[in-house]
Formats: C-alpha cells, structure tokens, sequence
C-alpha cells in the first residue's frame, strides 16, 4: 500500500507597488511615472484624455472663433482661448508627475476658467448678433461641461454636477444673447439635453473612479492575505522543523536512556541535540545554500550518527556549481534519519536497511528501503509522531517536496523523499 503526499505548487509573483515593468525610454516617456495604484493610473488617462480633448476641440472650433470674433472686442476670443487652453496645458503636465496629487486644484482651475471666459463674453460683447441661422454665438457652448470631468475623477462628484449645471445654463444665457439679443427659453430645452448628455459622461467617470477604488481595496486585501499566509506557512514551517527535531532526536535518545552511567554514544547525542536546539533557534543551522558534496557529506554524517554499519549508497549527478537551498538539506536529511530510526524501532531482528540517494541539478530524492516487519500505511494514526511529523509534515512544509511512504505487513517498508527545484519555484 503506498501513501502519497505531494506539496508541488507554483507561485506567480507581482510586484508589490504595482509598477510597470520596464520599457524603451520613449514608452516611459510617453506613459509617465509609474502608478501605485489602479485609481491614480485610471486618473492620469482620463485626466489626459479630457486636457487632450480641450486642446483638440479648441483647435477644431478655431474657424468658428475666428468668424465669431465680430461679436466681441478684440481682446476677448484670444482671451478665452487661453483660458480654456492653458489649464488643459498644465492638467496635461500634471499628469506626468508622480501622484497626481493636485487633480482637484486643476479641475477647480478650469472649471473656473470657462466660466470667466463665459462672463467675460458679456462684458467684451459689443451688441452685434450672429448670422441668420446660426446656432451658436459663444464658441465656448459645445464644451462647457467638459472641465466637471476632471472634478469627477477626483472624487467631487456633486461638485462635478453643479458645474455641468451651472456653466451650461450660463453659456446657454450668452449664446441666446449673441443670437436673438434676448431671452429665448425654448433655447433652454437645449441646454437640458447638453446637461443630460454630459451627465452620461460624468456617470461613467463615477463608475469608472469607485470600480477602481474597489479594485484597489481587493488587491490590498489579497495583498495583506497574501502575506499573512506566507507568515503562517513560515511559522509552520518552523514548528514544523522543532517537532520533529524534538520527536527525531530529545523523544529519540530520552528512550534510549537507562538507569545508571550513559554509554558515549548516548551522551554524544544527547550534546548533538542540545547544540542543534541552541542553533535552530538562533536561526543558524546551514548557511543559506549548501553544494552537493556538502549535501552528500550531511547525508553520510546522518546516517554514520545513527549506525555507522547502515548501507549508504549516493550518486552525485550535479554540477560542480549547483547548490540547493539550506532548507531542502535539513528537511530531507531530518525525514531520512526519521525513517532510519523507524526500522531501528520497529523491523525487528535480523532485518536490514539501506539509504540510497540521488542528487541533481533539479532534484534530490532520498530512498530507505529496509526488510523488517513492514505495517499497513492505512492502519497508522494521524497523530503518530513518526510518520505524521517526521516524514509527511516535514516535507510538507518543503516547497517542491514530497514524500512516499510504501509498505505492507511482512514486506518490509520503503520511505521515498524528494524535492524538485522548478516545483518549489
């Protein structure tokens, strides 16, 4: 019967400030500083779309400011293409900056901006109507709302409103007065409809801003979970690696111990053990990576340690430069001692075992095979020490590790350990 507990994941990484990967310089150029969020990033292309906008619908109606500029003093068609045109300018800049701290200050300024430019109109205007037929007067009534936009995005909704309002209906005021030179509230139903139309954009902006926002609060939270189950999972991992250091070897020698004086080798473990407590626990057991002469000299000091006559037979395929993580040794060196000491324990006389190992560059399997009692997998409790910490949990707990335990009653038993470098990856 075998027993199989496969620990294999795959991890997919992102980087933690959300920052694009590089790029050529005239991509970064272009796109700007790196956005450390979802709602700044979907702020800076709004924000540039609509300061784009301006300048491009400014450039559009120029014809039409051009052939309207008999209605006003010179001075107030330049006048207000420059105060439409220049916050659009500075909004345009500020969003190559990092943040985009001050969206509100430049939505504020160009909302303000064309409603001067608006009232101005009235001053600058010199009584002149506009053509029989024409529909507008003002150049500035097919975009008024537009700036409300940048208002949305950060965040001022009702401020955003008012302004498509307001401004509307003002614009509305002066167009009528270029072109009748009069109220004309019928015009008004117009301007409702302007009004209705920019609210669907401005709809869209709120939809767009609060789907980022909650975006932005699940990828904190996976975020916050992320890390705390990696907290959990190195915590485990180190209760994992006590228990089984406790069961492997104080649980281990505490039985050997007999009444009156220690034989050496009972002394010699038992200071083995009390060094590796002091040293786990400082956090120093290995250094961070071990070579696989290395790997293979702890494998042969393990099993020498526990019987110095035990079959020890491992093949070394790796390169002279491939190193493995100090945790893969200590995990799998620790479930094969475990194993080794289970047939001691539990073979019986006259039985045998082996240890057999195979290191490469990508993976490392450990096998003891021994020829005693044997046992049904099946028939083990959980909470057996021997199987549960030593084995199965250590490897658990190992990225890329597995282990497999076979046996039946009479047929002795094989204990196979492994990790695989791309698994853990």
């Amino acid at each position: 019967m075998t027993r199989t507990l496969d620990t294999t994941t795959a991890t997919a990484t992102r980087s933690p400030d959300g920052s694009r990967s590089e790029q050529p310089g005239w991509r970064t150029a272009l796109a700007g500083p790196p956005d450390t969020s979802g709602l700044v990033r979907v702020q800076r292309i709004v924000a540039r779309f609509i300061a784009v906008g301006l300048l491009v619908i400014t450039a559009v109606l120029t014809p039409v400011i051009i052939d309207r500029a008999d209605l006003t003093a010179a001075w107030w068609p330049p006048l207000s293409v420059l105060l439409v045109a220049g916050p659009a300018v500075a909004v345009a800049i500020s969003t190559y900056r990092p943040g985009l701290n001050r969206l509100t200050e430049f939505g504020i300024l160009s909302c303000v901006s064309v409603n001067v430019a608006v009232l101005l109109w009235f001053v600058a205007s010199n009584g002149e109507l506009a053509p029989d037929g024409s529909r507008w007067a003002i150049w500035l009534i097919q975009f008024i709302g537009v700036p409300g936009l940048l208002l949305s995005m950060s965040g001022h909704h009702r401020w955003a409103f008012l302004h498509v309002l307001g401004s509307t209906l003002l614009a509305y005021t002066a167009n009528q007065f270029g072109l009748y030179g009069q109220f004309n509230w019928e015009s008004y139903l117009n301007a409702l409809l302007t009004v209705a139309l920019i609210c669907v954009f401005l709809s869209i902006t709120v939809v767009t801003r609060r789907t980022a926002e909650v975006l932005d609060d699940e990828e904190e939270a996976a975020v916050r979970g992320a890390a705390a189950s990696a907290a959990s999972s190195a915590q485990e991992e180190v209760r994992a690696r006590f228990a089984g250091l406790i069961h492997d070897k104080v649980m281990a020698i505490l039985l050997t111990i007999r009444p009156g004086r220690q034989e050496p080798s009972v002394t010699a473990q038992a200071v083995s053990a009390l060094d590796e407590l002091d040293t786990r626990a400082a956090g120093n057991s290995l250094p961070a990576e071990i070579g696989a002469d290395d790997f293979a000299q702890h494998i042969r000091a393990a099993v020498e340690f526990i019987d110095d006559e035990l079959t020890c037979n491992i093949q070394t395929a790796a390169d002279t430069e491939t190193v493995y993580p100090a945790a893969v040794a200590t995990s799998m060196i620790d479930a094969m001692n475990e194993a080794v000491r289970n047939w001691r324990r539990h073979g019986g006389v006259g039985s045998s075992c082996a240890v057999t190992c195979d290191l490469g560059d990508h993976c490392v399997s450990i096998t003891v095979v021994d020829d005693g009692r044997g046992f049904d997998p099946l028939d083990v409790a959980p909470e057996r020490l021997g199987l549960a910490t030593g084995i199965d949990r250590r490897m658990a707990v190992l990225p890329g590790g597995r282990s497999t335990v076979t046996s039946s009653p009479g047929r002795g038993t094989t204990v196979h350990v492994e990790w695989v470098r791309d698994a853990a990856e």
